[in-house]
This record gives structure tokens, C-alpha cells and sequence, in this order.
């Protein structure tokens, strides 16, 4: 059955990936097969298809930033076995099925990274270096494959395992850890204001949290799959950006310490996570409900792995999630197919 995305209906997912200040993770990773052809993941058309495997990432790595831009999949930065962090922005093309690994490095290699999208420019704001908590915020041209450190307005603080989302132009970044102590810190970044004053804070979170994800859809921001300085948390939190206030969303059924986050069909997805557990599981939430839904079981991922690579893409209508760690590095991907239905062009949440 062929897959396809309407036009007239835009999400804008970003990534966060991140992990504690400690140490290196294990090494190696894990499986290649063939992609399967678009349309081919399965039959149904009220939530996403069964993830499938892709060919794995060229370099394993824990705690990189995912994105999609310019038709393509980046997992990009991150740790590798021995405490490495080249900063590579990993690239897969999904027309050929191949991963290109010659893209320019970053200028600050990282960790614990997050990714948001403006068009094809990716931004990634903070990181770890192993020893640094980064204020940086550096961008990746992916149409030119040229990276820029925005020296004018780094980070107001140096943070690691930051969620980051784009919405409305501008740049989201949640919570994070800051030299090892967990925030609930809201910041702006508006790339159309003057250097030197581009940030601004926003209302703080309900939570103090790191290591979470972020995304938009239907006109707010949902904030999840973060954990506290002890324990993995099962919180949801949706962010109005016109109000600069928060909502405490139904809970999640499963702790999920760096989860991910996607949207489809109307639904807000979240998979994967559990710090010491390496989830497969996938938790589905219909936003049409507002406040007052359930969390119900969506289509379980390939493998199971926290701190990983996570985007979408909203026009053909593709899920991807790339690399991470469970127990071992991991260069493992897959993808998942979904429907933006006609009904969805004009989609809000009340």
C-alpha cells in the first residue's frame, strides 16, 4: 500500500540526546539489513507501520543528536567506545539507503546532545566533551555542509542532555544537566533577533530533568522521556508557547530515562528509554484528547536502546531512530512509516 503525507500539515520534530556526566559506555554495535521499500511496512493506516531495520550507521555511538533536513537523516555527534567524540555528522540518504560518514565534523565535538530544525540548518545547542559542560550553540548548513558557531549568543549556561524542539521560528531547549545538577530551565533562542540578544527564558518546567526529549505539534510543545538526578520518570509535560506556560500531561505507563519522541496521525509517540533497561516498548498518546487520555501500547522498535538518534520526516511520511546505547554501543537504525491524514491538515489541540 503506497505511504504518503499530505501537504498542509507540518510538524516540527527535533532531537535530544544526552546522558550523565559519568564516564565512557561499553562498546560495539549492532545489525544491518536491507530497507524495506516505502509502502511495503504493513497495511494499516491508523497508527504507525512496524518499525523495520535499516543499514546501520557507519560509527556506533551513544548520545548524538538526531535531525532530518534536506530529505535526509543525521545522527550526529555522540560518545564512542572509549570516551571518543569526533563530532561526525552521520548522514543517511533514504532514496539510496546508504549512510555517508565524509560530511564536516563538528567544531566542538560532543555529547549528550540535542538537535533542532530550522529549514535545513541544524542547531545543537550545548553538548558534553567528557570534561566541559558546552555553552555553545553551533549549527550544521546541512545544504552546504559547513558548520558555524554562533559566538555571538552561546548558551546562557553550560548544559548537557538538553531537549530541543523548533516551533514558530525559534529554538526550545528544556531542562538539562548544569556541571552535574539536574535544571528545569526554559530557553528561547531567536535566530531573527539581534546578535548578542537572541535568548530569552521562558516558565520553567514542572520538573527538574535531563536527557529527555522535546517536540511540536498542534500548536505546543511536549516535553518527555527525561529522568531526575536518581531515577527515570514517567512525566509528560506540554509547553504553550504563546502563553509561556505548562501543563502537567497523563503520566506514562513505563519510566522511560532518554526516550524519544515522534508525532503521527495525531498521536505523540514516545519509545525506547530506561536508563539500565533499554527499552523496545512504545507508548502512543492521542492529542485530540487534550488532558484527558490514556497512553495505549504503539508498534514496539526493533531494538531496544536509550540515548539514541530520533527524527521524522513530515513529508513522506517516515520515523527514523538511529544509534544509542544498551549495555554496548550502538550503530543499529530503523524506520517506520506512517499517514498524515487530510483530516490532520488543519490539526490543533484544545
Amino acid at each position: 500500500m503506497k505511504r504518503r503525507a499530505m501537504a498542509g500539515f507540518v510538524l516540527i520534530a527535533a532531537i535530544v540526546l544526552a546522558a550523565p556526566a559519568s564516564a565512557t559506555e561499553a562498546d560495539n554495535g549492532s545489525g544491518v539489513s536491507t530497507p524495506p521499500a516505502v509502502g511495503t511496512q504493513g497495511a494499516k493506516v491508523t497508527d504507525s507501520d512496524p518499525w523495520a531495520a535499516l543499514p546501520a550507521c557507519p560509527v556506533a555511538v551513544s548520545r548524538p543528536a538526531g535531525a532530518f533536513a534536506g530529505g535526509h537523516f543525521f545522527v550526529i555527534g555522540g560518545e564512542e567506545s572509549g570516551g571518543l567524540r569526533n563530532g561526525y555528522a552521520q548522514e543517511y540518504d533514504p532514496g539510496a539507503g546508504t549512510w555517508d560518514n565524509t560530511n564536516a565534523v563538528m567544531p566542538t565535538p560532543g555529547s549528550n546532545l540535542c538537535a533542532a530544525v530550522i529549514g535545513t540548518d541544524i542547531y545543537i545547542p550545548g553538548g558534553y566533551t567528557g570534561t566541559v559542560y558546552l555553552t555553545t550553540l553551533q549549527v550544521y548548513h546541512s545544504a552546504s555542509n559547513v558548520w558555524e558557531t554562533i559566538a555571538s549568543d552561546p548558551l546562557p549556561v553550560g548544559l548537557s542532555g538538553v531537549a530541543c524542539t523548533a516551533h514558530g521560528g525559534k529554538i526550545y531547549v528544556f531542562g538539562g544537566s548544569a556541571a552535574g545538577t539536574y535544571v528545569d530551565t526554559t530557553y528561547i533562542y531567536d535566530p531573527a533577533a539581534a546578535g548578542g540578544s537572541r535568548w530569552t527564558t521562558g516558565a520553567a518546567a514542572p520538573a527538574t530533568g535531563a536527557y529527555g526529549d522535546a517536540i511540536s505539534a498542534g500548536g505546543y510543545l511536549f516535553y518527555a522521556g527525561m529522568r531526575n538526578a536518581t531515577a527515570d520518570l514517567t512525566s509528560v509535560f506540554r509547553y504553550d508557547p504563546a502563553a509561556n506556560s505548562w501543563t502537567t500531561m497523563p503520566s506514562l505507563t513505563t519510566a522511560r530515562g532518554a526516550a524519544r519522541m515522534w508525532t503521527y496521525e495525531g498521536k505523540l509517540a514516545v519509545g525506547g528509554g530506561g536508563w539500565s533497561t533499554y527499552l523496545t516498548s512504545v507508548e502512543e498518546y492521542d492529542l485530540s484528547t487534550g488532558t484527558g487520555g490514556t497512553w495505549t501500547a504503539g508498534n514496539p522498535l526493533v531494538a531496544g536502546s536509550r540515548t539514541f538518534a530520533a527524527a521524522q520526516d513530515n513529508v513522506a511520511g517516515v520515523l527514523y531512530k538511529g544509534a544509542g546505547y544498551s549495555g554496548v554501543f550502538q550503530n543499529a537504525a530503523e524506520s517506520s512509516d506512517f499517514v498524515i491524514p487530510v483530516e490532520l491538515q488543519s490539526f490543533s489541540i484544545d
